[in-house]
């Protein structure tokens, strides 16, 4: 009699949690923003599969370091936060894809350019393994290097926050 009971409470139970979603279904949909929301989202998720298509069209440099031109003008304050925000990404894709070596170079030119390093890399430490952080501490150097050649007599300013960053983690 109670294994009757059981099918019994279970059936009832699972077809109210079955009128439960299609309530709260039917309710979404008819909320007011839910189709400026929804085509919000396909447009993001269309402008991020188009940045992953672009990436994955784009052959690796090979030695995974970047060409000098790649750097931005470093007096050009938007143009170094634009070319922030792309190393990031293509650093994040690339480490998603496996391509460990690329990634840490982009991240490493993601943390020369970045206004304020200790910050960026208190974030990476936290989300990186410890092995793929530890590759991009030792990128830091030589990337930084180049960065500070390619910048024409900006070196106090492109010097002065890796060394608060070299003190911090060291």
């Amino acid at each position: 009699m109670s294994r009757l009971a059981f099918l019994i409470a279970s059936a009832i139970g699972g077809s109210l949690f079955l009128v439960y979603c299609f309530y709260f279904d039917r309710k979404r949909r008819n909320h007011p923003d839910y189709k400026k929301k929804l085509r919000e989202r396909r447009e993001t998720q269309k402008s991020v599969s188009e940045i992953f298509q672009e990436l994955s069209q784009t052959s690796p440099t090979g030695n995974g370091d970047s060409p000098l031109e790649d750097f931005p003008d470093s007096s050009d304050k938007l143009a170094l936060q634009v070319f922030f925000m792309r190393e990031l990404q293509i650093g994040e894709v690339c480490l998603a894809r496996g391509e460990v070596e690329e990634g840490t170079t982009h991240l490493a030119n993601a943390v020369v350019v970045c206004g304020y390093p200790p910050r960026i890399m208190e974030l990476l430490r936290s989300s990186l393994s410890s092995v793929v952080f530890e590759r991009l501490l030792q990128k830091i150097p030589s990337i930084s290097a180049k960065f500070a050649a390619s910048s024409k007599g900006s070196d106090s300013s492109v010097r002065a926050p890796l060394a608060v960053f070299d003190e911090d983690v060291e």
